[in-house]
């Protein structure tokens, strides 16, 4: 976690200097906050608990170094968009100042040394793993404080396999991690579809009343699709496609996309569940 973070930092410090440079503000602003809302706040901090359960142990150093790190750097970053947020905050940090005043500390430079791709293949794995089980839990519904039990294809890495067991147990209340014989494909067990690990099954008998839930998945499958008929009937009007601005059929055509992939999700479940 702490090689994606220093690595996604990096890429999004790149992309705020070279809008800078153009005086693309918003394109700065939006970067930025995508960056500490959706991967700092949302993931980084909650991965970062996995180290910190142990104080003392060297790599809780190391994540508690990152953690107040990439802040100082990405405040830093905002600075000339934000500049009264930023010096306050930056003052109050626990950090070795080269300066007395973020107004005259040196804007970040890039790094190539902070570039890790492969770090950023694996936490884009490991996040979508959880998003996923955790949406396989909301589904089905069930309960927040039951330990669930997972199994993974016989083809997942063991390095993989042991960051998927703890990060799955801290942040999807995963109990149990299993892996499955090679070419085994159990029957009866809902699943999720993570890109680069591929499907995860939940064992879910003695969890949730299977005739509910198949009833509301049907019910929501049937919403969906009205609704991806409605978004598709739109796209496929040439009229609206050539009138509309560019960003409203773009983000038409992400909403179809979106109700596809639903569909196809609540559509496998029900299948599990026959």
């Amino acid at each position: 976690a702490d090689r994606w973070i220093l690595s996604r930092l990096e890429r999004v410090s790149r992309e705020a200097r070279a809008a800078l440079e153009q005086f693309r503000f918003n394109e700065v602003a939006l970067g930025l906050y995508q960056f500490l809302w959706h991967e700092y706040c949302d993931w980084y901090i909650e991965m970062s608990k996995l180290a910190l359960a142990e104080p003392t142990s060297p790599q809780a150093r190391v994540t508690r170094s990152v953690l107040v790190g990439v802040l100082e750097r990405a405040l830093r970053l905002l600075h000339p968009i934000m500049p009264f947020v930023t010096e306050e905050i930056w003052q109050h940090l626990p950090i070795e100042r080269v300066a007395p005043s973020i107004m005259v500390a040196p804007f970040p430079r890039p790094d190539d040394r902070w570039l890790d791709p492969e770090a950023e293949a694996l936490a884009g794995q490991l996040i979508a793993a959880i998003r996923g089980v955790r949406n396989l839990r909301a589904d089905l519904g069930i309960a927040p404080s039951a330990r669930i039990t997972v199994r993974l294809p016989s083809s997942v890495p063991p390095q993989t396999r042991v960051l998927l067991e703890q990060y799955l147990g801290l942040l999807a209340r995963v109990g149990t991690v299993e892996v499955l014989a090679p070419l085994e494909h159990p029957v009866g067990e809902p699943s999720v579809v993570v890109d680069g690990i591929g499907e995860i099954f939940v064992p879910v008998r003695g969890l949730v009343d299977t005739a509910e839930v198949r009833d509301r998945l049907e019910r929501e499958l049937l919403k969906v699709r009205k609704d991806l008929e409605q978004v598709e009937g739109k796209l496929a009007r040439a009229d609206f496609v050539a009138r509309a601005p560019q960003e409203i059929v773009s983000k038409e055509k992400e909403k179809a996309g979106a109700l596809r992939e639903r569909a196809e999700n609540l559509q496998r479940h029900l299948q599990a569940l026959a």
